[in-house]
């Protein structure tokens, strides 16, 4: 039995044609699988977190369902039938959201994962992509909420992003609407490990602010036995040196550039930036936001697309998750 890491309440609110029907977000990260479960009235009851078993497909096929009904235990009984379920992975899915073309860090790769879920828990789930569901639920409760067109951006390890155009999250042809993060920003770049060349997230996200700080040298001030994370350079660039604010501007250039293109592609109404980096200080938003503003597509003609931080931290991706499984069910 996996035991919840915490239990209290928190109250969300959504609009008012929201249904009374219990659900269950489940986000399969990189490290560890954080789960909830939001009564009828929309409040966070119950949380479980437990470490992702990578030792093999069916370690963590079970690790999931088994948080499932856990978590599905604390739903009254005769409300059981109609709870929904979620569940947000890293990866590329087909358009149907029932098999993992390609998962960069867990053993899903090639996994029909609805179907193997679905038969251990008997039940219908819905799986999606986590920066699809992360937005989703900026779309629904957070930074989005007053808009029915936005681009929600997820920069940590890597760089996710979700579209939604007209209310509506946006899959595509082959269900990978929405990759940001591997638009080709540079052809002469380095090699991406999605195989291809010089895309977004290898400049604009966490680790590409690690990558740009070892280029320049510059030493972590809390051990100068190593080169900076993205989030010292950040507090260094917030902190007056101009050597880290100058790589600052290098990693928040090709962002700016993209998002350039996304307004001009899609005319989204809000850019939300969130995850593990680009949520960490307003003062990475406020460099993004002035370089943006640079490049903004005909900015004598309308106005500047705000740039604002996701509103739901890390719990984003079960959120969207279970808010996914109810219009499914």
């Amino acid at each position: 039995m996996i035991k919840n890491h915490e239990i209290h309440a928190q109250r969300i609110d959504l609009p008012q044609e929201a249904d009374e029907r219990f659900s269950i977000g489940i986000d399969v990260g990189g490290t560890k699988i954080a789960g909830l479960l939001l009564d009828g009235n929309k409040e966070i009851v119950t949380r479980a977190t437990v470490l992702v078993a990578k030792d093999s497909t069916d370690a963590l096929l079970t690790t999931i369902s088994g948080m499932a009904l856990s978590l599905l235990e604390s739903v009254p009984l005769e409300m059981r039938a109609q709870c929904g379920i979620g569940v947000a992975v890293a990866g590329w899915l087909n358009r149907e959201s029932t098999y993992v073309r390609f998962s960069p860090h867990l053993p899903l790769t090639g996994v029909h994962i609805r179907a193997e879920l679905e038969a251990q828990l008997g039940r219908p789930v819905v799986v999606a992509n986590d920066a699809d569901a992360a937005g989703w639920a900026e779309f629904q409760l957070g930074a989005a909420r007053e808009y029915d067109d936005a681009a929600c951006l997820t920069l940590g390890t890597g760089l996710g992003s979700a579209i939604i155009a007209g209310g509506t999250l946006v899959r595509g042809h082959l269900g990978m609407a929405g990759e940001l993060g591997h638009i080709c920003i540079d052809p002469a770049g380095p090699q991406c490990p999605c195989g291809g060349t010089g895309c977004l997230e290898i400049f604009s996200s966490g680790t590409g602010a690690e990558r740009a700080a070892q280029r320049a040298g510059l030493l972590s001030d809390v051990d100068s036995q190593r080169t900076m994370t993205g989030r010292e350079l950040v507090a260094a660039a917030a902190a007056g040196r101009s050597d880290a604010q100058a790589v600052l501007d290098e990693v928040a250039a090709p962002l700016a550039q993209a998002l350039t293109m996304v307004v001009g592609a899609l005319d989204s109404g809000v850019l939300v930036i969130g995850g593990g980096f680009g949520s960490a200080s307003e003062y990475f938003l406020e460099t993004l936001r002035r370089q943006y503003a640079q490049l903004a597509p005909h900015p004598e003609s309308r106005p500047i697309v705000g740039i604002e931080v996701a509103q739901l931290g890390a719990e984003a991706g079960a959120l969207g998750a279970a808010l996914l499984s109810l219009l499914e069910i």
